[in-house]
């Protein structure tokens, strides 16, 4: 059985200035301080903020682009990394499994 979501809902106010203050109990359970980063990120219709910049999103972007760009799949690039997750296994662990088999 799956665990339950908790969901909190904080309602906030933009000031003339564009900021917003944050609870006391929101930054203290993401370990923010004054001058810490947070990021925005947009999914469909809703902003979801994350504690810490998200490089691996632009890294995500990086990597789609390129992809298109090649014409490649994410099928691709899944079967890809399964060959080259093989490759290394045997390389490092080969001659170990080997001994151990017989």
């Amino acid at each position: 059985m799956e665990a339950a979501t908790t969901i909190k809902q904080y309602t906030v106010e933009l000031d003339n200035n564009g900021q917003l203050t944050l609870p006391a109990d929101f930054r203290t359970e993401l370990k923010l301080e004054a001058g810490g980063q947070l990021t925005l990120v947009q999914v469909e219709g809703y902003w979801l903020i994350l504690p810490k910049p998200l490089v691996v999103l632009e890294a995500l972007d990086t990597l789609n682009n390129l992809m298109t760009e090649v014409g490649a799949t994410f099928e691709d690039l899944m079967e890809t990394g399964q060959e080259i997750r093989a490759n290394l296994f045997e390389e490092q662990y080969g001659d170990l499994v080997r001994a151990n088999a017989g």
